[in-house]
């Protein structure tokens, strides 16, 4: 590999949004980038640095959305993904930093189903570059 290049690879996970309260799941720009934008906190709060994160709906009944998440990590990191995955409170975790955001996300809880699926094969990316010194 040249410097600067990592090998990357892609890899997804089912997340369902649960909605209670008598609430429906609305479709929304804004509310959508926020919660990528949580899913993408609470990997990286397990040590994985996220190049891209990209959430598709599945399935939407309006009270339950189900949520394919394609993370792109380091492929030395897809063990740590797992395991960050894995962890019975990153759903709550998730759940809290959406229920902070307010707005449509209080009436939501999370759940994993199944595993990762990392089987997309690697590619060559360029790192991203280190913070700026304090």
């Amino acid at each position: 590999m040249a410097p600067g290049q990592v090998l990357v690879t892609t890899a997804t996970f089912q997340l369902n949004e649960l909605y209670f309260g008598g609430q429906a799941h609305v479709v929304s720009a804004q509310a959508d980038a926020q919660l990528t934008q949580v899913v993408w906190d609470a990997i990286e709060a397990g040590n994985v640095d996220v190049y891209d994160l990209t959430m598709t709906v599945l399935a939407d009944n309006g009270s339950i959305v189900e949520w394919q998440v394609a993370v792109t990590v380091p492929t030395a990191q897809i063990g740590a993904l797992g395991a960050r995955h894995a962890v019975a409170g990153f759903p709550a975790a998730i759940g809290s930093s959406a229920y902070a955001l307010g707005g449509s996300h209080v009436h939501s809880l999370y759940q994993t189903e199944g595993g990762v699926n990392a089987s997309a094969a690697p590619v060559l990316s360029t790192a991203p570059s280190p913070p700026p010194l304090a």
